[in-house]
């Protein structure tokens, strides 16, 4: 049996970034049926047991999808590999849409490094009412209830803090811990198996689902390092009562949100021609960590505040 990893440990990074898109895949280039691991070597795509054009291939389908006209489908016996070079630190973000298909047993995604011989994380969907996001280490499950249809995972894993995050159409199931990064293991993969995996009971049945608008986003590097282009947040932790600092970070137009961990705006507005400043807020919030967004059209920064 497969195996991957999530802690229910709860962590603050203080994180910011530009975003630099590592990987991305939508199978729009690709034609109904074929086999990833043929068509889309290029990008990356593969099989479990190193071979080409098996029947361990994932395919690409017309059937449904995210973005039209395609997208991925694993099944039994599917078992295709997605593989990039290892990032070992900073803070990388997976985006994936997938589809649950009615009354279907599910789907098992392995994330892992990129020889994939140890994969800390795994996503289970459990039929069409549950998405899990498991450490097999801890035990410990971040879960989301879901319906059959088409739903937007955001996966965050936080490298130097150990830390990661579960947002499932753009809801946050939850933040937790992660063994990538600080035990050394890279994220450098993902495993798209056709077996639907139970990882409370250890049942294992034929799964079905489909998967598509894929990107791994490197987020970039902590606020230490990222003094001459990023974002800063003071006092932190805040009573509501903070600064913005912009440091060398200018724009004409950008928008400013900041989110509370259920996804929810508590506060929006527009900037503009802002160099080299700081920007006080004075904020009635309640107790918790929120995500500070700002993004114009090439660029996005963001960080976290806590509020006492």
């Amino acid at each position: 049996m497969k195996k991957l990893l999530l802690s229910a440990a709860f962590a603050v990074p203080f994180m910011m970034s530009a975003q630099t898109t590592l990987m991305s895949e939508n199978f729009d280039s690709y034609a109904d049926g074929d086999m990833l691991s043929v068509v889309g070597a290029a990008n990356g795509w593969s099989e479990w047991g190193g071979g080409s054009g098996t029947a361990e291939s994932n395919t690409v389908s017309s059937m449904y999808s995210s973005s039209a006209p395609n997208s991925g489908r694993a099944t039994d016996p599917n078992d295709g590999l997605w593989t990039w070079a290892d990032v070992s630190t900073g803070t990388v973000k997976l985006r994936i849409s997938v589809y649950v298909p009615a009354g279907g047993a599910g789907g098992y995604i392995g994330l892992g490094d990129a020889g994939m011989t140890d994969q800390p994380h795994s996503i289970s969907l459990l039929g069409d009412t549950l998405i899990v996001v498991i450490d097999w280490a801890a035990q410990a499950a971040l879960q989301a209830p879901v319906t059959a249809g088409w739903h937007s995972l955001e996966f965050t894993i936080d490298m130097d803090n150990a830390t990661a995050d579960l947002i499932v159409d753009g809801v946050s199931a939850g933040s937790g811990g992660t063994s990538f990064g600080a035990a050394n293991v890279g994220f450098g993969g993902m495993d798209f198996w056709g077996t639907a995996y139970d990882p409370f009971s250890g049942n294992q049945a034929v799964g079905d689902y489909y998967f598509d608008d894929l990107s791994v986003i490197e987020m970039g590097v902590g606020l230490e390092e990222a003094s001459i282009m990023g974002i800063k947040v003071s006092p932190n932790p805040s009573n509501g009562q903070f600064a913005i600092n912009f440091n060398d970070y200018s724009f004409d137009n950008a928008a400013l949100t900041i989110t509370n961990m259920m996804g929810s705006v508590v506060h929006s507005e527009e900037l503009s021609a802002v160099t080299n400043t700081t920007k006080n807020f004075n904020l009635d919030l309640n107790s918790g960590v929120y995500f500070v967004r700002v993004a114009d059209g090439n660029t996005e920064l963001s960080t976290r505040i806590v509020i006492k």
